[in-house]
């Protein structure tokens, strides 16, 4: 539970740190996804066993990865509706200490996936706001905090399901994401008429000017 804690913690001052890097944070995530894939097909044990190789302050995590481990093998058991006989599977299963495999529990496949989904569609919105407030310091710093402390949640979610009042507060933090992206997403970008975005020299004379010139040629035209 600890080492929970400390790891969500550090996960969002590393995030913070990322402030100069947030031009190039789509290659990041690409590395990471490379890294983990990469480390999917050279390790003997399932990937989710990297777990149970973080000790930071004392604990250990075998106890997670053993329960990923436990929902996949089990998916038949809960990907219906949810199951309540997680207790059955092994050593310390009855704790569901994994956010993710909570929802699975709860609700089955369908819950995962829409839990999953908020996720993404946090993830996109901040980040959206974020290239649409560039060069407003204080606004784009703003939604990159949101972005980190959603960093942070996702962490904390590999070693533990939210419960009781942490449940609240992480739908307080929802809203107030909601509350601080939607009317930036709701406006519409301002998009420059193709009419000024032409060259000075390009764009087409008044209509004013273009009949006086035609009378001025008309008359210079008679005998």
């Amino acid at each position: 539970m600890a080492s929970t804690a400390v790891s969500a913690y550090v996960a969002g001052i590393v995030a913070l740190c990322l402030w100069p890097m947030r031009k190039r944070m789509r290659s990041i995530r690409w590395g990471i996804v490379v890294v983990i894939a990469a480390l999917a097909l050279a390790m003997k044990a399932p990937v989710w066993y990297l777990v149970a190789r973080i000790d930071l302050v004392g604990g250990h995590g075998w106890d997670r990865a053993y329960l990923v481990d436990q929902f996949v093998r089990h998916f038949f058991d809960w990907w219906l509706v949810g199951s309540t006989s997680n207790a059955s599977w092994g050593s310390d299963t009855w704790d569901a200490c994994n956010q993710f495999v909570a929802e699975g529990l709860a609700g089955g496949v369908g819950t995962l996936l829409l839990f999953i989904v908020i996720l993404k569609r946090g993830f996109a919105a901040v980040g959206e706001c974020r290239k649409r407030v560039e060069g407003d310091g204080p606004r784009e710093w703003l939604f990159w905090c949101l972005g980190a402390a959603f960093f942070a949640h996702i962490i904390a979610f590999i070693g533990i399901d939210y419960f009781d009042q942490t449940r609240t507060l992480w739908f307080i933090f929802l809203a107030i994401v909601s509350g601080a992206a939607a009317p930036l997403l709701a406006a519409k970008p301002v998009e420059e008429s193709p009419v000024a975005a032409l060259p000075l020299t390009a764009r087409p004379a008044p209509y004013s000017t273009l009949k006086g010139l035609s009378l001025k040629s008309s008359r210079q035209s008679r005998p």
